[in-house]
């Protein structure tokens, strides 16, 4: 499993959790879990150093007024 972090912003209701580097095919996702202002998001088709289809986790905190 691989960590990355992002920043995730309150400023438009319906903003999206992007990742920089993911695909279509990586299934982006399909799994999460929330816990105060942080967002777990599984991509577990992400190819990795690790090999193909190896799988990501991203960790997006919340960071309001930014």
């Amino acid at each position: 499993m691989i960590a990355l972090s992002a920043c995730a912003t309150t400023q438009n209701k319906g903003s999206q959790l992007i990742a920089a580097g993911t695909s279509s095919g990586d299934a982006f996702g399909y799994s999460f879990a929330i816990s105060g202002n942080t967002a777990l998001v599984s991509a577990f088709l992400e190819d990795t150093a690790i090999g193909e289809d190896a799988g990501a986790t991203y960790v997006f905190i919340l960071r309001e007024g930014k």
